[in-house]
């Protein structure tokens, strides 16, 4: 036990992956707030949509679809191009993109 603390490389640490892990907990925690205020069971699974996320940076909603279809329960994922209209949804924002859940899903 006298072996000193190990200490931090700093040059190892991916600010990229970062960054990327703390966008995917923010849309999965915006799905599940909306399942709970809208009553919905977390076992259905949810058809989700994604405004502006192309400011969510480069291709992050197509690098991580299996884990927020297995921790946020969607069934899809689809990123609307700018000028598409929406269906009445219920919406939470993560920074600038909005993540909506269409009502009657």
């Amino acid at each position: 036990m006298r072996e000193p603390y190990p200490l931090t490389d700093a040059t190892a640490i991916d600010h990229e992956a970062i960054k990327e892990m703390r966008w995917v907990m923010n849309v999965i925690a915006g799905i599940r707030n909306i399942r709970g205020e809208m009553d919905i069971a977390p076992s259905k699974l949810l058809p989700v949509l994604l405004a502006g996320c192309l400011g969510a940076g480069p291709g992050l909603p197509r690098t991580q679809p299996r884990t927020l279809a297995t921790l946020a329960r969607t069934d899809s994922i689809t990123c609307l191009k700018h000028g598409d209209t929406a269906p009445e949804s219920a919406t939470t924002l993560v920074g600038n993109m909005q993540v909506l859940v269409p009502l009657g899903s």
